[in-house]
């Protein structure tokens, strides 16, 4: 269970400071995660309340300075140590209330709630190993970088981001509901997990493969 733990909790680290790579999106998806807990977790959490509004309260300040409003930039930046920092938190957050027990409410909807993380990092590497780069190396494969290229702007990719982690919560949650125990829900979030990033990997690898293997830009993480 401990080295489930850890393994989780640096999984979650490498993925929220992958997906900082446009204004806003790190910082709301964390808040995301943590308002679908509350909102879909139930009664009962195993999750420090305290530690749970304190991150918010913390990241909220930040966003003041970091959502891009309208034409005005972000004057401050996460940097890798404060989204390791802020990720290695959020996955105690996640843990605690994963590993309620029962009777502590929905499960599952810790995990699903990190649906948008493990989706588009599991893409990123799946795609990157396709074409024989290494999976941790900077391009512009992620999924904010293709809904910016669609047209969005950094709020709104933020805000889809944010939607995705809020339905996420509340799948988890539904599928309990409904019968479903927390380790059949969990197994159903990796075969969902598995099946997109399979599926972008192959649309991306199909994209940019040839560029990839040419050397294309190292703009992005």
């Amino acid at each position: 269970i401990f080295g489930l733990a850890i393994f989780c909790a640096v999984g979650v680290m490498n993925a929220l400071n992958m997906i900082d790579g446009s204004d806003g999106l790190a910082g709301v998806q964390v808040l995301a995660v943590i308002a679908g807990l509350a909102l879909f977790s139930g009664e009962g959490a195993g999750t420090s309340p305290a530690l749970a509004a304190l991150v918010a309260g913390a990241v909220t300040g930040y966003l003041v300075f970091n959502f891009p409003y309208g034409f005005r930039p972000a004057r401050i930046f996460m940097g890798d140590g404060g989204a390791l920092l802020l990720a290695g938190l959020l996955t105690i957050i996640v843990i605690q209330r994963a590993a309620g027990g029962a009777g502590s409410g929905f499960q599952s909807a810790a995990p699903w709630a990190l649906v948008y993380l493990l989706c588009d990092t599991m893409a990123v590497i799946f795609a990157r190993a396709s074409v024989g780069r290494y999976p941790f190396s900077p391009d512009r494969w992620h999924l904010h970088h293709l809904l910016l290229d669609a047209g969005l702007s950094m709020g709104q990719v933020a805000g889809v981001a944010a939607g995705v982690a809020l339905l996420g919560a509340a799948t988890g949650a539904g599928l309990e509901a409904a019968g479903l125990s927390a380790a059949e829900s969990f197994l159903l979030l990796l075969t969902v997990v598995t099946v997109y990033a399979t599926l972008m990997a192959l649309k991306l690898r199909r994209r940019h493969g040839a560029d990839a293997l040419d050397g294309e830009g190292e703009a992005g993480r």
